[in-house]
């Protein structure tokens, strides 16, 4: 009897010994280390009819001791995803434990219907887990329709071709992840193409993300060939309301120093960031083109060579519509440049011209002034909140002819020539985006024959008295 007591006793001990080792072997959630077999999870197949697949990410615990998590979970569990966390069919699992120098696995399964008209083209989720005051995100991201999708996560991509052309003319669209660069090579985007970029992000104002964007190298070039029925569209890859319409979705188009004969015909560029940005001794040719609602400026050049003409450029909404400065060469035709006061930071000006090479102190930055060339011809510069018009420097190559301006700075100036200041009456209905001309302005009859036939939308242009702007007036 003795000796079973002693038995039983000696169990106790051992089972209270182990259940006490079993609590101190768990680590303090301050002391936990993980990896992960890959940061990220990237489902790449490109479904044309519903399928799924399953992909797995295994997590490491580092430590001599247990990990033990309070939460594993999908993020969002109205997804295409579902998750297997180490053999358990849940979305989400509390409780679960890695031992010691141990692991586990986490299986994904995604499954698409790439004929869903809401479906973005790319569905992004996370897995999140969690143990006392540390977490950990592993970003899920899977293509969701069917389209030509260049780029992947963390990774950027390069156009090259020895300086011959790669054409784009598929009627699938192309999406962009992270940065593509064109260099060595013209690329040639054929009418009706549809270009939608992802990634980028604005918090606070600030821009902190660089995904989005196309930037075209000192050898490289972009030809957007679009026509009137079949425009090329650039824009966020967010189609769903709100957020086909919000600023700064994508960040940009960028012309690197002395890339030269850009061009852009009947192209759309829509959303971004900065809309255009053109750097030193780069060239372009924007032809019956629209760029408008970007966070910052919708064009801002240094230095570079542009020729715009029948384009509508309008509705920044943290920047000043259009920004030359550093000197540079600018020719506009033809073109309606619009800034509401309604939109948020209302006070950043319609156009602002300057032949200084630094600006807003940028950073180690050898303030120098160069020549600006600056012509505008049968154009429209709007304000309807204040002056539209800012220069900072010489003026002697600078002149504006047959053009309608908001600006009491300059009215009356030796810069205009035959042109109107401050109308109130010139569009049909600006705050709904329609820049076509209001039947009573008279900017509709206010400019001169030129070489330029048509307008934006195909229209002829009166050869005798034509109106401003990007629209020629239609009884």
């Amino acid at each position: 009897m003795r000796h079973q007591s002693l038995s039983i006793l000696l169990v106790l001990l051992a089972l209270i010994h182990f259940s006490s080792c079993s609590e101190d072997d768990v680590l303090d959630s301050g002391n936990v280390n993980l990896s992960f077999s890959q940061d990220s999870i990237l489902f790449d197949t490109l479904f044309t009819s519903v399928g799924s697949i399953t992909k797995s990410i295994k997590v490491f615990n580092t430590k001599d001791q247990a990990v033990e998590f309070d939460l594993i979970k999908l993020a969002n569990t109205n997804s295409p995803f579902s998750v297997n966390i180490n053999g358990v069919s849940a979305n989400q699992v509390k409780g679960m434990r890695i031992e010691a120098k141990d692991s586990i696995y986490i299986f994904v399964k995604a499954t698409i219907d790439p004929t869903t008209d809401n479906l973005p083209f790319i569905v992004e989720n996370h897995l999140q887990l969690i143990t006392g005051n540390k977490s950990w995100i592993v970003p899920i991201e899977a293509w969701g329709q069917n389209a030509n999708y260049i780029g992947s996560l963390a990774t950027n991509s390069k156009i090259t071709c020895n300086n011959s052309t790669e054409v784009w003319n598929d009627p699938k669209p192309y999406v962009i992840y992270g940065t593509l660069e064109i260099d060595s090579c013209t690329l040639e985007i054929m009418e009706g193409s549809n270009i939608y970029l992802h990634g980028a992000a604005i918090i606070d104002g600030e821009a902190i993300s660089n995904d989005g964007w196309i930037t075209v190298g000192k050898n490289g070039r972009i030809h957007a060939l679009g026509s009137l029925n079949k425009p090329i569209n650039f824009q966020g890859d967010r189609l769903d309301p709100p957020y086909d319409n919000v600023p700064g979705g994508w960040k940009g188009i960028t012309l690197q120093n002395e890339s030269s004969n850009n061009i852009f015909n009947y192209t759309t560029i829509k959303g971004a960031i900065v809309g255009l940005q053109a750097d030193s001794a780069s060239s372009a040719t924007l032809s019956k083109s629209r760029i408008y609602r970007s966070y910052y400026q919708n064009i801002i050049a240094k230095a570079a060579n542009l020729t715009v003409e029948n384009c509508l450029i309008y509705g920044s909404l943290a920047g000043d519509n259009i920004l030359h400065y550093g000197g540079g060469n600018y020719q506009y035709d033809y073109t309606t440049v619009s800034q509401r006061s309604e939109l948020p930071n209302s006070f950043k000006q319609t156009l602002i011209l300057s032949d200084q090479n630094c600006l807003n102190n940028e950073f180690n930055c050898i303030d120098e002034v160069f020549d600006l060339t600056f012509t505008a011809n049968n154009s429209i510069f709007y304000h309807d909140g204040q002056d539209a018009l800012s220069i900072d420097g010489s003026t002697d190559n600078i002149e504006f002819n047959h053009v309608a301006i908001n600006s009491t700075t300059y009215e009356g100036s030796n810069l205009f020539t035959n042109s109107l200041f401050n109308i109130d009456t010139v569009f049909w209905d600006a705050k709904n985006d329609d820049f076509h001309l209001d039947s009573l302005t008279i900017v509709r009859t206010a400019g001169t024959p030129s070489s330029f036939i048509e307008d934006i939308v195909g229209s002829t242009r009166s050869n005798t008295t034509p109106s401003l702007g990007a629209f020629e007036y239609v009884d």
